[in-house]
């Protein structure tokens, strides 16, 4: 009955497993948004150009989901993805709340967590989250 609400469902154990697993994809989408923000600034300050460097990833070990689809709206201009600055914060503050409970003593997630307290001071937490390339 559920493959009526989405193509493919997975049970992943008791019950709140799926809803932590959500916030760790999350999780995995805010470090590659900042990746991916980090590279395409790096690549336009060394003068490529963005339709090459995009294609250039695109075809190679670095791409993925977030670079094949924000990457579009940070090179077009648009940066809505209808995401929130403020959003992915409190996913990423949940990651992080999850790994505190289990004892993972991580480095990335709290970075990106001042990564984004940083972008919300700067550009209010309403902004879209692609917008934090506008940080670097």
């Amino acid at each position: 009955m559920l493959t009526i609400l989405g193509r493919r469902v997975l049970h992943t154990g008791v019950l709140g497993t799926a809803s932590a697993l959500k916030v760790v994809t999350n999780f995995l989408a805010t470090a590659n948004l900042v990746s991916v923000a980090e590279a395409l600034t790096t690549c336009q300050l060394a003068g490529m150009d963005m339709n090459v460097a995009f294609e250039g990833i695109k075809i190679s070990s670095g791409n993925s989901f977030v670079h094949e689809t924000e990457s579009q709206v940070i090179l077009n201009g648009s940066r809505d993805i209808n995401f929130t600055m403020e959003l992915v914060l409190k996913d990423i503050g949940l990651f992080q709340g999850i790994a505190d409970r289990v004892g993972a003593k991580l480095d990335v997630s709290p970075l990106l967590i001042e990564i984004f307290k940083d972008g919300i001071a700067k550009y209010g937490g309403g902004e879209w989250s692609p917008n934090i390339i506008r940080r670097i």
